[in-house]
């Protein structure tokens, strides 16, 4: 089981990615503990992704909000 960590000390990646002269420009990577990793299997699973934003769909109603940008994963009817 993870060990609970303080407000600093869950920030701290977040601070230090925003602040690290090296790390301007670098976008597109998962960071742990200020080092780079390699997301979980789950993390990059697009199925998953899309099941979870129709699950948000379902649950916030935001649908209409999104299909100008042709986001929606309930009015594309992608998992059917």
């Amino acid at each position: 089981m993870p060990v609970l960590q303080t407000p600093e000390e869950g920030a701290s990646t977040a601070v230090f990615l925003a602040s690290a002269p090296e790390m301007e420009g670098v976008t597109g990577s998962y960071y742990e503990d200020s080092r780079r990793k390699s997301p979980s299997a789950r993390a990059v699973d697009s199925r998953l992704a899309y099941e979870l934003w129709r699950v948000s769909e379902e649950l916030t109603g935001a649908t209409e909000a999104l299909e100008p940008l042709q986001l929606s994963v309930l009015a594309a009817n992608v998992l059917s």
